[in-house]
């Protein structure tokens, strides 16, 4: 890998040196996915600076974050950024990269046509794919990946051992998979990343995890990923950074947090550095979730790099995570500018991936706060806590589930319905049935399937 970085900035020195002009313009060009050579496959969330200070210093500043060698099966991290001396007497013009741009960086001599430009064709984004099984019953099983089947007798549920179970998949007609978080994390379910691009080794490798994706697209299956961009895990590079270099650190401003005391307010941690500095922290989850700030620019970029990288990994949709909290210091706070954000992140998503599957949580059963997130679609709450208030019955229930829904609201999906009686967050509906009952497990299990018989009914 050396020796790539080596090879890499030597060609972006000459061409420096080739086109150098009479000007300095300090620019970031965020180039997303650069081709390192022919057996590795694209370095993500790569950045190059051009710093030039009055005549004195002029360096550029590489970063790379994360690369998958695919000959080689593995994933690099670079964490840190290298600062190398450049020793050319003029600078450049550079032009900043749009997301969504065919150019992706032109360096241009002053007062001449003589141009180098970096285009898609040297820096290619890998192809989104386009798989779109032909739905049979619209059926989404939601796999969590510790507790699924573990294949290799360690007790813990793994890539492999879900691969294993894919034949028993398609025989209960399933269209999509929704996974339970498969990101680094600090906790049992993963809903705390501690980076976005790597997978739990718990669960096996990331050659596992590619594999397993190809076979059930393969199989006509589609992968849904648990996307977390409400908050990071405490462990994450960017809080870490954030809580050793304070206002120095380019990560301070991702998240809410502040050198005051919070010790007043609900929801508000403290944690100290190495300095013995006091930081508090928000996080509505609980200690060690910190949230993230959507005020800063920055942290919607690199949301919308995690998107990419995930899209170009082969998933074919995201449930996204907590959406009803990105804004707000309560459970019930904020609504309207997170629903703002949801619409902003769908039409991005959209424009990534057309056909994707895309699931927000909103959890919350006033339909009035559910239809404030569209375009983007949701777990519809509203009628699973309708079933599991009223499971033996009560007048208007359909309609009352499924009435605030409206097809002109999500006009670029297919699919915008996602009821379910069950999720991880709430006690399993057949245990409240039973204890109804009194543990009459012949009447509970026909009324448990009565329910289900009803939700995979609706269109």
């Amino acid at each position: 890998m050396r020796k790539i970085f080596l090879a890499l900035l030597a060609n972006f020195l000459l061409a420096l040196t080739l086109i150098a002009g009479q000007d300095v313009f300090i620019e970031i060009a965020d180039l997303g996915f650069v081709k390192l050579d022919s057996e590795i496959a694209a370095n993500y969330n790569y950045q190059l600076t051009v710093y030039y200070v009055s005549g004195q210093e002029r360096f550029l500043v590489f970063h790379f974050e994360h690369v998958y060698d695919k000959k080689l099966k593995q994933l690099y991290e670079f964490k840190t950024e290298r600062k190398v001396d450049v020793y050319i007497l003029e600078a450049s013009f550079w032009k900043i990269w749009d997301l969504d741009k065919k150019e992706v960086l032109t360096i241009k001599k002053q007062n001449s046509d003589a141009k180098f430009i970096l285009t898609t064709q040297d820096v290619p984004i890998p192809a989104i794919d386009t798989f779109s099984a032909q739905a049979s019953t619209n059926l989404m099983y939601q796999i969590f990946i510790r507790s699924f089947y573990d294949s290799n007798a360690d007790g813990v549920g793994d890539f492999k051992g879900i691969l294993e179970k894919l034949g028993y998949l398609k025989s209960l007609s399933v269209d999509a998979v929704l996974f339970s978080p498969w990101n680094l994390s600090s906790s049992y379910h993963g809903y705390d990343a501690v980076d976005f691009y790597t997978v739990n080794p718990e669960f096996g490798n990331f050659e596992d995890l590619l594999q397993m994706i190809q076979s059930f697209k393969t199989n006509g299956i589609r992968v849904v990923m648990d996307l977390m961009i409400n908050h990071t895990s405490d462990q994450h590079i960017w809080f870490k950074d954030a809580i050793e270099n304070t206002v120095e650190s380019p990560y301070w401003e991702y998240y809410l947090i502040s050198f005051e005391d919070m010790s007043s307010k609900k929801r508000w941690y403290s944690t100290k550095n190495t300095k013995d500095e006091e930081i508090w922290y928000f996080s509505l989850f609980g200690k060690g979730f910190a949230d993230l700030n959507f005020d800063n620019p920055m942290v919607r970029l690199q949301i919308k790099r995690v998107i990419n990288f995930w899209l170009g990994m082969g998933v074919d949709g995201f449930r996204v995570d907590a959406i009803k909290n990105i804004y707000g210091f309560d459970w019930n706070d904020g609504i309207v500018e997170s629903a703002r954000y949801a619409k902003e992140l769908t039409e991005y998503i959209l424009q990534r991936k057309p056909n994707v599957l895309l699931i927000g949580e909103v959890f919350d059963a006033n339909i009035y706060v559910l239809q404030q997130f569209a375009p983007m679609p949701l777990f519809n709450f509203a009628q699973a806590f309708s079933f599991r208030n009223n499971f033996i019955g009560a007048d208007n229930l359909l309609s009352k589930s499924l009435g605030w829904l409206d097809a002109k609201l999500y006009p670029d999906f297919k699919i915008y319905n996602f009821p379910f009686l069950d999720n991880h967050d709430m006690d399993r509906i057949y245990s409240v049935i039973e204890g109804f009952y009194k543990s009459n497990k012949e009447l509970a299990k026909l009324q448990y399937g009565l329910l289900y018989a009803l939700v995979l009914a609706m269109d």
